[in-house]
């Protein structure tokens, strides 16, 4: 208030709409998203400022529609996330890799790299760092070499021999189906080997699917 000596300097404060917002000794208390017009007037009612006030909503739950998912190596995909509320006046996510030598992310598109492993993909609310969701990306380890354990037999008519294939490098993320065949076709079993299931999907994710049994 001006001038510095005026004698009286009390002020009154007002909101044009209390529903969107109040004022209290010049504290402005937002309620609801919308616009208000908060006034000071002097005292004497010779004199009047305002401040035009937006109350913005933001972003309340961020959901990754995509849990999990796997990609060839240099391969990409588009993850699609929910923001809520509808209203939100901002509902810009940043998105980030937590390893971007396996793969990077923007704006929601994962390009996988020529390495193998497995990271997470998160999408941040621009307002709000703590409003979140993840993504589990698996940059497949490619199958190089298939090496059966026999390389010449003799059999008689009426005899048979099972041949063990190995499929190299032990730690190849995927050596027969995707995930998609196996639902296409209505597989009823998948036999798992526990040491490929450990290094992946992980333990952590094989307990989030329910086990195997």
């Amino acid at each position: 208030m001006l001038p510095e000596d005026a004698t009286n300097k009390n002020l009154i404060w007002a909101s044009s709409d209390e529903t969107v917002a109040t004022v209290e000794g010049g504290v402005v208390t937002p309620l609801r998203q919308g616009t208000a017009i908060v006034t000071a007037e002097s005292e004497d009612g010779a004199y009047i400022d305002f401040i035009l006030i937006r109350v913005c909503q933001g972003i309340d739950s961020v959901d990754i529609i995509e849990e999990s998912v796997m990609l060839e190596q240099k391969g990409s995909i588009t993850l699609s996330a929910k923001v809520g509320p509808d209203n939100a006046d901002d509902k810009t996510l940043i998105w980030t890799s937590s390893d971007d030598t396996v793969a990077e992310v923007v704006g929601g598109v994962v390009t996988a790299k020529d390495k193998a492993g497995t990271i997470k993909i998160k999408a941040t609310a621009i307002d709000n760092p703590e409003i979140f969701d993840e993504c589990e990306v698996i940059v497949k380890e490619p199958v190089t070499a298939i090496d059966i354990d026999e390389h010449s037999i003799a059999l008689r008519k009426g005899e048979s021999k099972t041949l063990t294939a190995i499929i190299l490098p032990d730690e190849a993320t995927v050596k027969a189906v995707e995930p998609r065949e196996l639902e296409e076709v209505n597989a009823q079993i998948i036999l798992a080997n526990t040491y490929h299931c450990y290094l992946r999907p992980s333990p952590e994710l094989v307990a989030k699917a329910g086990g195997l049994h």
